[in-house]
């Protein structure tokens, strides 16, 4: 059985992530490096229809891997909802045995809520300034409206309360 895992955001115990921000996807056997220079630039860009299209093509490349211990590869983040803006960065979870996925709970909820999706298009773009290329700050800026956006999807769809990391810090 092949054997596939998702490094996020942050360096881990096998050297897949970095302090710059780079994050890969690690897959037993053949790995072919597509991303060979990293920027601390944080942008947000306003949707692109084209991102869709970006994930499939990432999709099509690790199904082969994960395909005989996974249920489904999703599109997650914000690229995945039509019309918010952000970072262009595709974001995908391979989905296992688990009835209780969270990103995609959030991202339904800003598919189908116009209002949420553009107040948190805005709490990126004005991270964006905020931050000043400290992804560090970028992410923690949003944490309470995206704590606050999962409580109401998760309530919306009859799933019990969860408690979400909360920064040590206030930032206005």
């Amino acid at each position: 059985m092949r054997h596939a895992e998702i490094e996020e955001k942050t360096p881990s115990r096998n050297g897949a992530g970095s302090d710059e921000g780079l994050t890969a996807i690690c897959i037993e056997g053949a790995f072919e490096i597509w991303a060979t220079g990293v920027t601390r630039d944080i942008v947000v860009s306003d949707y692109d229809p084209e991102w869709p299209h970006w994930f499939e093509t990432v999709r099509r490349r690790v199904w082969p891997a994960v395909e005989d211990i996974a249920l489904r590869i999703e599109h997650v983040g914000s690229t995945a909802v039509p019309g918010l803006a952000a970072k262009p960065i595709i974001d995908m979870d391979i989905v296992v045995a688990s009835k209780d996925d969270v990103r995609p709970v959030l991202r339904d909820m800003l598919r189908g809520d116009p209002e949420a999706r553009e107040r948190y298009a805005a709490r990126k773009r004005r991270n964006v300034v905020l931050a000043n290329r400290d992804m560090d700050v970028y992410v923690t800026a949003k944490a309470k409206l995206v704590a606050d956006l999962l409580t109401q999807a998760r309530a919306a769809r009859g799933l019990p309360p969860e408690t979400y990391w909360q920064p040590d810090i206030e930032i206005p």
